[in-house]
């Protein structure tokens, strides 16, 4: 039926907000293997909801080889097929009005096909 179909559509458009899929994010995704940043700094920008949001990631390749200790809020990463200590990471968010409108309009297009088939089926 066309309205189930549109039904799911709109539902799957709607999913899309959630949090992005992890395998697509930092550590385990590399976007570019020679970016023309320094190696020890990861920008990595995704959509959260109706956040766009900045990830800044500091990055220690040699740390090991310093013996440093590592200090609780510190974490050990594979990325680039290495072992790497995030030194530091800052994120900031920003709410897009766009995303917002457009999240309100998808809810209220999967509610009016609910609607619609309910309306249907007590026609019947």
């Amino acid at each position: 039926m066309l309205l189930e179909d549109l039904y799911k559509y709109v539902d799957h458009a709607l999913h899309a907000f959630d949090y992005p899929n992890e395998a697509s994010l930092f550590p385990y995704k590399v976007c570019h293997p020679k970016p023309p940043l320094k190696q020890d700094t990861v920008i990595e920008f995704c959509v959260q909801d109706v956040f766009i949001t900045c990830n800044i990631y500091t990055l220690d390749y040699s740390h090991t080889k310093h013996n440093n200790k590592l200090d609780k809020n510190s974490s050990v990463v594979t990325y680039k097929d290495k072992q790497v200590l995030i030194v530091d990471q800052i994120k900031t968010q920003t709410q897009s009005a766009m995303l917002t409108e457009l999240k309100g309009s998808l809810k209220l297009m999967l509610e009016l096909c609910q609607t619609h088939k309910q309306m249907l089926l007590q026609a019947k």
